[in-house]
């Protein structure tokens, strides 16, 4: 049986909280965990969550609208996991990419 040792983190892109919750608590494999999880905080988390809004979501400066920035401005830091959706291939046979996230706040 391997023991995780939740400080032996080599992701440098995932915080102590966001590494011991994947791999300590959810035993998520750490190299897996190391991959394709990324700790966020302050505008960063903007970029991910809102990256796929078209344009005509967008001021015409290109910036985000004051109503996106305000329902995310309570989430000070999160997490973020990506990679590709093996149960949805498109007719062409290629993978979807697939993410999810989750803030600091949700406990």
């Amino acid at each position: 049986m391997n023991i995780i040792d939740a400080h032996q983190n080599p992701n440098h892109q995932l915080a102590p909280n966001h590494w011991h919750e994947w791999v300590v608590n959810s035993a998520v494999d750490p190299k897996l965990t190391a991959l394709n999880v990324r700790s966020l905080s302050g505008d960063e988390i903007y970029e991910y969550l809102l990256y796929a809004l078209p344009q005509t979501a967008r001021r015409n400066d290109g910036r985000l609208r004051e109503g996106d920035l305000r329902r995310y401005a309570h989430i000070n830091s999160a997490w973020w996991a990506s990679g590709l959706d093996i149960c949805f291939t498109t007719s062409a046979n290629v993978l979807r990419l697939n993410s999810c996230s989750k803030d600091n706040s949700m406990g």
